[in-house]
């Protein structure tokens, strides 16, 4: 909700086009200049630069899904590696994700700027095999959108549908399916 919210008020600044919540949409999973592609965006990066600047302003509302934390820990217990595939920049990571407070726990970050090609494109997740020394038939892709279920296809590499995050399940067909952030244990 942040993410569009604060992407509808930069809009509602440099366009007097509506676009409803399906168009905008289509910015989550990938990064924001590929996003604001989508959309037919002239102005990319000065209207990249509101959207951060709004972003900021829905930064309280940001929460983890229930069960994550407990999730993570649990893994890691396990001794399983985690990482993070991100469409995300570097600033934008660090001002949306490291407040929770559980970069501890992750292994390897792929970031945006990682990869000349992004998500749905197989190289953010390649980059990550190759970064943490993974094989492929043991790595587990879980995301919330079909841009992660394609790319981890493309990487030749499982995927999960995180359901708990996931706003249309009807057209993504993934290897698995979550419900909640505790159904990946089993």
């Amino acid at each position: 909700d942040a993410i569009i919210s604060s992407l509808r008020t930069a809009l509602s600044e440099t366009t007097d086009r509506h676009f409803s919540d399906k168009e905008l949409s289509c910015v989550i999973g990938v990064t924001g200049e590929d996003g604001l592609s989508m959309l037919g965006i002239s102005d990319a990066k000065s209207l990249g630069q509101k959207w951060n600047y709004y972003m900021k302003k829905y930064h309280d509302s940001i929460r983890l899904f229930d069960g994550i934390k407990e999730l993570i820990a649990a893994l890691k217990k396990r001794h399983i590696h985690l990482g993070i595939v991100t469409s995300e920049l570097k600033h934008e990571y660090e001002a949306d994700f490291l407040h929770f407070g559980i970069e501890q726990y992750f292994d390897t970050v792929i970031l945006a700027d990682a990869t000349q090609k992004h998500k749905p494109f197989p190289d953010p997740l390649l980059k990550y095999i190759d970064t943490a020394h993974a094989e492929k038939q043991d790595v587990l892709y879980i995301g919330d959108t079909l841009y992660d279920v394609q790319c981890a296809s493309s990487a030749e590499v499982a995927s999960g549908l995180a359901l708990w995050g996931c706003k249309s399940i009807a057209h993504i067909r993934a290897d698995y399916y979550f419900k909640t952030p505790l159904d990946v244990l089993s």
